[in-house]
């Protein structure tokens, strides 16, 4: 996935992908808008998905935004 807009700071790339972790309390749910009720669960997930299957995700902080890698093996562990 790549994300053409303002990125993730270094400082954030390595909380990613813990569970209930968000960028600031900016990002905390809110039930009065809508969009904003995640749990900061969504990456954990991903992450325990691909390690499970023997794969790996990763986040990358670019020149012109933001990506994540997902990279999962051609054949299981």
């Amino acid at each position: 996935m790549l994300d053409h807009g303002s990125g993730v700071s270094s400082e954030d790339l390595g909380h990613l992908f813990d569970v209930g972790w968000r960028a600031s309390a900016a990002r905390s749910a809110d039930v009065h808008v809508p969009g904003t009720t995640g749990a900061g669960l969504g990456l954990a997930i991903v992450r325990g998905i691909a390690e499970a299957h023997g794969g790996d995700v990763r986040a990358l902080t670019l020149n012109d935004g933001f990506r994540v890698d997902l990279v999962l093996p051609m054949t299981a562990p």
